[in-house]
């Protein structure tokens, strides 16, 4: 594969993605931290419809009545097979309430960020930015928390795992990327947001 040459266009479409990722995995983990994964997850998974709507408005994409139908099932399902009716049934309100504007940042932050990957990938192949987003990524964290004097060190026994986390979401996003450059957005995303089924 070839470096490409990157315009000023892409640079800014690049430093947006990243952050925008960046802010959103940030709210999603804070979302689970003082919510609840029954109300977080399903939530943040339904950024493929942001990303849809973006994508039609903004992009000129468009699906036929079969896409369309196929898109929002692969949405709705995810949502309702995320929600676990017996934990919710547990939950007070004032934890339903904090866990859900969490959900909903990283869900606008994943939307708009998966719609700036079309004109990346059509710029600059199916490989590229994806990586170069996650590698951004990593030196806005570094950033933050040298400026907020945060402590991101972990134990040693975790660094195995870290980094096989690290290797396997790269993978997940260059697949999402090769997607992108084959079928339109607004296809790859909704099915890109149905990966909280996996982990059920």
């Amino acid at each position: 594969l070839k470096f490409p040459v990157i315009s000023f266009n892409a640079i800014i479409l690049i430093l947006i993605g990243a952050f925008l990722n960046i802010i959103a995995l940030f709210w999603f983990y804070k979302g689970l931290q003082v919510g609840t994964v029954s109300v977080v997850s399903p939530i943040s998974s339904a950024y493929g419809a942001v990303t849809v709507i973006l994508c039609l408005i903004f992009l000129n994409e468009k699906l036929n009545a079969l896409q369309a139908v196929g898109g929002s099932l692969a949405i709705l399902g995810t949502i309702i097979v995320s929600f676990k009716l017996h934990d919710l049934a547990k939950l007070k309100l004032k934890n339903i309430s904090s866990g859900v504007k969490y959900g909903l940042i990283a869900m606008l932050g994943w939307g708009i960020f998966f719609a700036f990957m079309k004109p990346l990938v059509n710029d600059l192949g199916w490989f590229f930015p994806p990586l170069l987003i996650k590698t951004l990524g990593v030196f806005y964290v570094l950033a933050y928390a040298s400026t907020a004097k945060k402590d991101i060190s972990f134990p040693k026994n975790a660094a195995l795992f870290i980094i096989l986390l690290g290797i396997i979401e790269t993978i997940g996003f260059l697949f999402i990327g090769a997607g992108i450059s084959l079928e339109q957005t607004a296809i790859v995303a909704p099915v890109s947001s149905t990966y909280p089924i996996i982990t059920i």
